[in-house]
């Protein structure tokens, strides 16, 4: 449900707004989780708070879920692999580092109360990710082109078709 709920927003909005529709929905998306996951702590029956839970994760899902294809319209194809090595590990290192946070929180700072940790790991995440967010998308609307807002220069080695070495200038508009 989150990847075709992202690919349909991002067409939808990709109309009006360019590349900054996709920070806009990450930002909006990280926006609301706060009080997704804020409404954890209130609530009284446990098919609350799995539907709390499932809320959360499908809103932060849909917005990570723009992130490859960002990742593709910022980056040239020579770099790819290695942007999306180096962002798939350092998706592990702070996948690993929240549960870390949380617990020691949990068992030295809430009396062990788990739901109440998460929370307070999980809001200033998500204000740091809304914040960046809507800075980016709001550097990118003032630009109002359609260019992605971040370039790469580099020249790639190309044969051509008389077995003569040629350098092809890629490069792609700074914002």
């Amino acid at each position: 449900g989150s990847i075709p709920a992202a690919g349909i927003l991002d067409r939808l909005l990709e109309r009006y707004h360019g590349y900054s529709s996709r920070p806009a929905i990450m930002g909006l998306a990280a926006a609301i989780a706060i009080p997704a996951s804020v409404s954890m702590l209130v609530v009284s029956r446990i098919d609350y708070a799995f539907t709390a839970v499932g809320v959360f994760m499908f809103i932060t899902a849909t917005a990570n879920a723009l992130v490859p294809t960002m990742l593709q319209d910022l980056i040239p194809a020579p770099l790819r692999a290695r942007i999306f090595a180096i962002w798939s590990f350092l998706v592990s290192i702070f996948s690993a580092l929240g549960p870390l946070i949380a617990g020691l929180l949990s068992d030295f700072a809430v009396q062990r109360n788990l739901l109440q940790a998460i929370t307070i790991t999980i809001v200033p995440a998500l204000i740091v990710s809304a914040c960046c967010s809507a800075y980016s998308k709001f550097r990118c609307a003032r630009k109002r082109n359609t260019s992605p807002p971040f370039s790469i220069a580099l020249n790639v080695p190309t044969r051509a078709t008389t077995s003569v070495a040629t350098m092809r200038h890629i490069s792609f508009k700074l914002a």
